[in-house]
């Protein structure tokens, strides 16, 4: 059952002789270990952990859904990690799963996936314990030069099977992966660029045969082109993640349900103080329109206790400022999303939620909270329509810093704006830096990303 993954996982690797480390080489790790310290102990000893920042990569599925987040550090941090010893690496690791306990990400997630990639050597971590057992995948990520002991790695593999943890197996061009570890596995993640095409085919279909009973699921990880991710979901890979997700490849607009000229209009006509009633006859006028805010102001969500049958009732129980955000989410309307515009209403949403929370959760009240929203929401309108900013501008009237946040990336806004995209790349620098010009704390940054995205999610489901 085996044999084929033996043959592909037993290609010899020359590995060049260890240098003997100098002073100098233990003094330049001494002091990159020293910021990762500092960050475990401000962790240990405050209940909110401040330093780090918590970033997010989503995961698809075979119907190309978001199911899930990666969820590291920065990624500076992150990628610095896999290049150290044992001892930082855990440090790494405590830090991060501190800091997702923190935030209490069992009840933030709901129903999706957090990959959390932890060492071999933190499996005995007891702060495991406090992450959601259901829907956490821990991913081991051995080193390249690890020398396993089996002995003693089985066991807490196999303690943490027990307790219902799910447990995956990073594989990388130099892993040696044993057939006595992968039995206590549920998923193998290929990163795929250590891999050709021929080898990434092979490893999933031996990876699908290789347990009696339930398959491991496999991921394709590291994936960067619309290509790559055609050739591991031809192979039949179970989950996809990468820079490809994000990827404008041959983008066109999608379509929508809804007209958006007409809701363009709309949303001028809002702006420009027209009457309640002016508004929604213009609504009426488009039946789809129509149906959508009936459906939205009658759903349990709401919790009307009294059924909503007009628009005009609509529109005077929500009140203008909701009813003109509920128009402004309809320009995100698709059919039949792909992952392409899956992924970017989910970012859109996040941004435009994570932006105005943040003026709320410090109060800051030099900048008006739902401009934030807006400016969010609209910054990745012209991706969505397939037009220029200019030309989505010339459409649409918004206020003058809404205006300057996205076109010259300027005003009371655009820090705001210019966070909220460090945070979806992971540029630790970046957040820093416009986390220190919104006057917001990393401790209120990290909760309000993980609600942003337990609103979208909500939202879009």
């Amino acid at each position: 059952m085996f044999s084929l993954l033996r043959k592909l996982f037993s290609r010899k690797v020359s590995v060049p002789p260890v240098a003997r480390k100098t002073e100098a080489d233990r003094s330049a790790k001494l002091s990159e270990l020293a910021p990762l310290k500092q960050s475990v102990h401000d962790a240990s000893s405050s209940s909110s952990p401040k330093r780090s920042v918590i970033c997010r990569e989503a995961v698809l599925d075979r119907q190309q859904r978001i199911v899930g987040y990666e969820f590291t550090l920065s990624l500076r941090l992150h990628s610095r990690s896999r290049l150290q010893d044992e001892m930082t690496r855990k440090i790494y690791d405590d830090l991060l799963i501190r800091s997702l306990c923190a935030f209490d990400i069992g009840n933030l997630i709901g129903n999706r996936l957090a990959i959390v990639d932890v060492s071999p050597a933190s499996l005995a971590l007891q702060k495991l314990q406090s992450l959601p057992v259901s829907h956490t995948i821990l991913m081991i990520d051995a080193p390249e030069d690890y020398q396993p002991d089996l002995a003693g790695l089985i066991p807490l593999m196999q303690g943490l099977k027990a307790q219902g943890f799910n447990l995956g197996w990073n594989l990388r061009a130099t892993d040696k992966v044993w057939r006595e570890v992968l039995p206590h596995c549920d998923y193998l993640r290929i990163l795929t660029p250590s891999f050709d095409g021929l080898e990434i085919a092979n490893l999933i279909s031996a990876a699908h045969k290789s347990k009696t009973g339930t398959s491991l699921k496999v991921f394709g990880a590291e994936i960067t082109t619309i290509e790559d991710f055609q050739l591991c979901f031809r192979a039949g890979g179970d989950y996809f993640q990468g820079a490809f997700v994000n990827s404008r490849q041959n983008w066109l607009p999608p379509k929508s349900e809804v007209d958006r000229v007409r809701v363009m209009r709309l949303l001028n006509e809002f702006r420009a103080g027209a009457e309640n009633e002016v508004l929604a006859d213009a609504v009426m006028q488009d039946p789809v329109l129509t149906f959508k805010i009936l459906r939205y102001v009658n759903s349990a969500a709401l919790g009307f206790q009294k059924e909503i049958t007009s628009v005009q009732q609509a529109l005077l129980i929500l009140g203008r400022e909701k009813f003109y955000r509920w128009l402004s989410l309809l320009l995100f309307d698709v059919l039949n999303p792909g992952f392409i515009e899956r992924n970017l209403i989910e970012q859109a949403l996040v941004r435009a939620r994570l932006m105005e929370q943040l003026a709320v959760s410090a109060e800051i009240s030099k900048v008006n909270s739902n401009d934030l929203f807006l400016t969010g929401l609209f910054s990745l309108l012209p991706l969505m329509l397939g037009r220029t900013l200019e030309q989505v501008l010339e459409q649409i009237t918004v206020s003058e810093n809404v205006a300057l946040a996205l076109k010259s990336q300027t005003g009371p806004l655009a820090s705001f704006l210019a966070l909220a995209i460090a945070c979806e790349k992971g540029d630790a620098q970046e957040m820093e830096i416009q986390a220190k010009a919104c006057d917001v704390e990393t401790d209120v940054l990290n909760r309000e990303v993980l609600l942003a995205l337990k609103w979208a999610n909500e939202l879009s489901s």
